[in-house]
């Protein structure tokens, strides 16, 4: 599950993607290359396949779909397109997993992004807090408000307390500055005059 799970993550944003643009960028190759990996290594190495007890291993180096996997001496053509197959049957199945996902939570979503982009960060549990909102029927533009206003306020708070922390330790500064003043100097006794005796007088002078 943990691994079908990381297939969802890695396809949702070319997913929500295609659902507001209705097209697919290169911004998401980088995520399709790691699905399409892991996949790999799930029915390879995992023994995730139709065949689940048998791991097939890919330790001879990476193998890739579109015939790699059938150049290997050790598969016959036969396995190897069976393989290729299961391979590709795992990435369609967790890509339509996550099409149904993004449309189920699509207010979720589109309220998550809007606020990423006045936010440009969000803590996990506004994220959280957005789903709750949308599976209460919450308008998205509401839930956008509460999060946005969320974040700003958790900000207000770091900020605060970071210039708290700031103004202590400018504070113990000085006051150790003042301790070592007071009490590091060196003391300097006064000098007290001697007088030079003076020479005795000879008789008869």
């Amino acid at each position: 599950a943990r691994f079908k799970a990381q297939l969802v993550v890695a396809f949702a944003g070319r997913v929500a993607e295609k659902r507001v643009t209705g097209t697919i960028s290169s911004g998401a190759s980088n995520d399709l290359k790691q699905a399409t990996e892991l996949a790999k290594q799930m029915v390879l190495d995992m023994g995730m396949g139709e065949r689940e007890y048998v791991a097939w291993g890919s330790d001879q180096g990476p193998i890739f779909l579109g015939g790699e996997i059938s150049r290997r001496k050790d598969f016959s053509e036969e396995t190897a397109r069976e393989l290729e197959q299961q391979v590709d049957e795992i990435l369609a199945g967790s890509y339509k997993q996550t099409e149904t996902l993004i449309g189920e939570n699509w207010t979720a979503v589109e309220a998550v992004a809007e606020a990423l982009l006045q936010r440009e960060t969000l803590d996990g549990k506004l994220v959280q807090r957005a789903y709750q909102l949308a599976q209460e029927g919450t308008p998205v533009e509401e839930i956008i408000e509460t999060i946005v206003e969320a974040s700003q306020q958790a900000e207000r708070r770091l900020q605060e307390q970071e210039e708290r922390e700031r103004r202590a330790a400018e504070e113990e500064r000085k006051r150790k500055s003042a301790e070592a003043g007071r009490g590091g100097g060196v003391t300097v006794e006064p000098q007290v005059r001697q007088e030079q005796p003076r020479p005795a007088r000879e008789p008869g002078a």
